[in-house]
């Protein structure tokens, strides 16, 4: 056999491999890219969730993505960190005494470098007092969730027998500037 022979023979082996390995690289890399752009999504619906719930931190979707931390950013120690000292920051009782406002105050800002943390990650560059003070939520939203607090609490000691359900007399509605509704004979 000549050498052109060779080069032909070598040419459709290459060939014959290219059409066999070809498709089953292109589908592993496509793969690979897959995961790696799920993997970024399931990061930024962390970062995503916290941002849109920095000011309502007892909403569920607040609690979830927290949660989630652990588990998205697991290979992320500077996140992992700041996860790790917020946590254990919310699992200390608070005082009862002048250094509340500091306590709460230190929590928010341990909040805060996580946020920043999680949003370094995902290739966002926020300040802290940007990420502290241009957070919304309308102070109603704080004040119904403030009173519905307080009324399952008040519930919870009423259905212990805790506390009694006071009874008092009702007293007549002021007088209506509207003439009072028509009567019905049953008459009629």
């Amino acid at each position: 056999m000549t050498t052109f022979n060779w080069i032909h023979i070598l040419i459709l082996i290459a060939t014959i491999a290219a059409i066999i390995v070809g498709p089953i690289w292109a589908v592993k890399i496509t793969r690979r890219l897959d995961r790696e752009h799920e993997r970024k999504n399931q990061k930024f619906e962390v970062l995503r969730g916290l941002m849109k719930t920095r000011r309502l931190q007892l909403h569920p979707d607040h609690v979830g993505a927290l949660n989630l931390i652990q588990l998205e950013f697991y290979e992320n120690e500077p996140v992992i960190s700041r996860y790790r000292t917020y946590i254990e920051h919310l699992h200390m009782s608070a005082p009862t005494n002048d250094e509340t406002e500091s306590f709460f105050d230190a929590r928010h800002a341990l909040f805060v470098e996580l946020l920043r943390s999680v949003a370094h990650e995902m290739d966002y560059t926020f300040d802290k007092l940007d990420l502290d003070r241009l957070g919304y939520t309308p102070r109603g939203w704080e004040t119904d969730e403030l009173r519905n607090r307080a009324n399952s609490h008040l519930l919870n000691e009423l259905l212990q027998g805790k506390r009694a359900l006071p009874v008092t007399e009702m007293k007549a509605a002021p007088e209506s500037r509207f003439p009072p509704p028509p009567k019905i004979n049953d008459d009629d």
